[in-house]
């Protein structure tokens, strides 16, 4: 591809933590750096901005209103097949589309958009497949755990293959998540891209001392969990784990950092049990995660089932 090409993201952002919003932050970051003039829409109300160098479209109030009436009247998803039963039962999120389908019309006719690249199949996909099909312009979806989460893309998966087939690219984080579209009937190669990291941001280094002090931790032996505080992302299963460590290791140390999650006053009840021994760090900055993986010297991914794409 060529310097100097226009893209419209479709999906969430900015980054709170980590995940996809990270992800197009970065991927955009570098394409903006390149030439690229990068566009992205996503959920919130803020209006137009523009943030370091990409373009970032959060429709208001009064703009998802008009958007919502304009296409009221407009039943192209609809008529994909099973499209009607999916509106009818899904009436919320059939609105979403329409708002999102006609304020991305708008900035496709403006900017000149040449390329879309939306992320999730159930959350953004359509809205993409629709104005790819709409401006005869190339779709690039990436799909990740949303189909072994969510029953009603199953239920309704003639909407879902109809939104997967229009694309031009099919795109998953993972091979698991990526054969998660056969059971929409969907039979389409699905590209592997494993989400990189920044080497100049994560590298080996000394284990930082202001950190490990302002934790209270000690020398000994840090065991680490990143991610979600979720029993998704196996956070009941890192502190079963610590208990059978910590019985056989004594001073061994455990530190919790992610997001806000179904069992993160779990782990914070564990960790009051175990003062000196077990850290919790809720919603910490992306920045500052180079610095716990450095204090760690054991990382466990105890991820479970099948929506976590590992």
């Amino acid at each position: 591809m060529t310097a100097n090409r226009k893209i419209l993201f479709i999906g969430n952002y900015p980054p709170p933590f980590g995940g996809v919003p990270l992800h197009i932050e970065l991927l955009s970051g570098y394409l903006a750096a390149r030439g690229w003039s990068c566009h992205i829409l996503s959920g919130g109300v803020t209006g137009t901005e523009r943030i370091g160098d990409v373009t970032v479209h959060k429709p208001g109030y009064v703009r998802k209103a008009q958007g919502a009436l304009r296409q009221s009247f407009n039943r192209d998803f609809d008529r994909w097949p099973d499209g009607r039963g999916f509106a009818s039962e899904q009436r919320a999120m059939a609105r979403r589309y329409r708002m999102f389908a006609d304020v991305g019309s708008e900035i496709i006719r403006r900017e000149g958009i040449e390329l879309i690249a939306s992320y999730n199949l159930l959350s953004y996909g359509p809205i993409g497949a629709w104005l790819s099909e709409r401006f005869g312009l190339p779709h690039v979806i990436t799909i990740f755990g949303e189909i072994f989460k969510f029953p009603e893309m199953t239920r309704h998966a003639g909407f879902f293959r109809a939104a997967s087939e229009r694309a031009h690219k099919l795109l998953s984080c993972s091979e698991h998540c990526g054969r998660s579209l056969a059971r929409l009937g969907v039979d389409r190669k699905v590209d592997a891209v494993t989400f990189g990291i920044d080497l100049k941001r994560f590298h080996p280094g000394e284990k930082p001392v202001d950190i490990r002090n302002r934790l209270g931790l000690s020398a000994a032996p840090v065991v680490l969990f990143v991610g979600r505080l979720t029993r998704e992302m196996g956070l009941d299963s890192f502190l079963a784990a610590a208990g059978i460590i910590h019985a056989a290791r004594p001073d061994t140390q455990f530190l919790i950092v992610g997001q806000e999650g179904d069992f993160a006053d779990e782990a914070e009840s564990r960790a009051a049990n175990w003062p000196g021994k077990m850290v919790v760090v809720r919603n910490a900055p992306y920045d500052e995660l180079p610095f716990y993986y450095r204090l760690a010297d054991v990382l466990l991914v105890p991820t479970r089932g099948d929506r976590t794409c590992s």
